[in-house]
């Protein structure tokens, strides 16, 4: 009796299923393992958008009455810096 492999569980948001095996989905991706894939360097990971140049705004904030400083469309963010 012929044993079957067990089916591959590739990371959906990092890889596509393709003839048995995890097939990077975005451009400036390489496989990090059999199931996943990750940016190369200098690259950031945004889901649904792939990877992306990363640019750190470091401009200082300036309070307002609100308490809202530094809310102004910043898509990630990652420990306190904005990358856009």
């Amino acid at each position: 009796m012929k044993r079957e492999e067990p089916r591959l569980s590739c990371d959906r948001a990092t890889t596509v299923a393709r003839g048995g095996e995890c097939l990077c989905r975005y451009d400036g991706m390489r496989k990090t393992s059999k199931t996943s894939c990750g940016c190369t360097r200098g690259l950031v990971f945004v889901p649904g958008a792939g990877c992306r140049k990363v640019k750190i705004d470091n401009k200082p904030r300036g309070n307002t009455d609100d308490g809202a400083a530094g809310t102004e469309s910043c898509r990630i963010k990652i420990n306190g810096i904005c990358l856009k």
